[in-house]
């Protein structure tokens, strides 16, 4: 049994068989504080949750990612195929003194802030991305600011992708790397 909360936010997470011990948890909580019982959770933090016939759980973040496209001025970009352009050097500036081409650093790191989130909640496949990108928060420069752009370009162009939990093997752990 998982029992997740953020500020003002709960969420119950257990098997068939633990039923009986979560309902006790449940009227202990509303014992003491005033809850809301929601039923089956659909959402939690941004993150949808989606259940299949098959018993596995999907998760996906498509209302966040309008949101965040919405709030930097991306919602009417033309998506990309990859989260980086393997083409495009991240790096300071070669010169202490360049000042040509800096951004303004809360900008970047609000969409780096947003990236990470949506990365570690459901998208593995921008960590490398966030990752490259974070490395330059404190003194970010045009290109830097291009490249966060095309990762949510990337977001845009694959909202519908879902992070899936089967249920057919319950205590194994696979993992799927193409990594050298």
């Amino acid at each position: 049994m998982l029992l997740l909360y953020y500020i003002d936010d709960m969420l119950l997470a257990y098997t068939p068989t633990a039923a009986k011990e979560a309902d006790e948890i449940k009227m202990a909580l509303a014992a003491t504080y005033k809850i809301t019982n929601l039923g089956t959770a659909h959402q939690f933090l941004s993150i949808e949750i989606h259940y299949k016939t098959d018993g596995s759980i999907s998760l996906a973040q498509r209302v966040f990612i309008d949101t965040i496209l919405k709030r930097f001025h991306m919602e009417a970009a033309h998506g990309a195929a990859t989260p980086l352009n393997n083409k495009v050097k991240l790096d300071l500036a070669e010169e202490e003194g360049e000042r040509e081409g800096e951004v303004d650093p809360e900008l970047y790191q609000a969409i780096v802030g947003s990236l990470k989130y949506i990365a570690l909640a459901t998208r593995p496949d921008i960590s490398f991305a966030v990752a490259a990108l974070s490395r330059y928060d404190s003194r970010p420069f045009a290109r830097h600011l291009t490249a966060g752009q095309r990762v949510l370009r990337y977001l845009k162009a694959t909202k519908v992708y879902r992070l899936r939990y089967n249920s057919t093997a319950p205590n194994t752990l696979i993992d799927n790397s193409d990594s050298d």
